[in-house]
């Protein structure tokens, strides 16, 4: 059975490329794109994804952060953070929620690695 994810980045462009390249490895299905929190809420809410692969920079409308908000609609989930590269990462709730923190300058090979690791928790 194939790993269900969810993407949710706010920049089509590596939104698409993310998609495109996750396709191309047999075990895991994309199984919902967002570029919001909210939308990301309702993809998650609807598709039940192993993983969710959630860029760093989004926030919630609410002010909580965007791993716990997207938890919340389904917390059997593991979340993984792309961060951009030498981001300056806090202590707060991103990191703590999240199954793995990854640069966004990564191989596709090691994201997919992470997906793998993420879904097995």
């Amino acid at each position: 059975m194939a790993i269900r994810v969810v993407v949710v980045d706010d920049h089509p462009m590596l939104l698409e490329s993310l998609v495109r390249v996750l396709e191309e490895e047999a075990d895991i299905e994309v199984v919902g794109t967002a570029t919001s929190i909210d939308a990301g809420v309702d993809a998650t809410e609807h598709h039940h994804p192993d993983v969710i692969v959630l860029d760093h920079g989004l926030q919630s409308r609410n002010g909580t952060d965007a791993p716990t908000t997207i938890l919340e609609a389904w917390p059997e989930a593991s979340v993984i953070v792309l961060t951009a590269p030498n981001a300056d990462i806090d202590d707060d709730a991103p990191v703590v929620t999240a199954a793995h923190t990854l640069d966004k300058t990564l191989a596709i090979d090691e994201l997919a690695a992470s997906i793998r690791s993420a879904a097995a928790r």
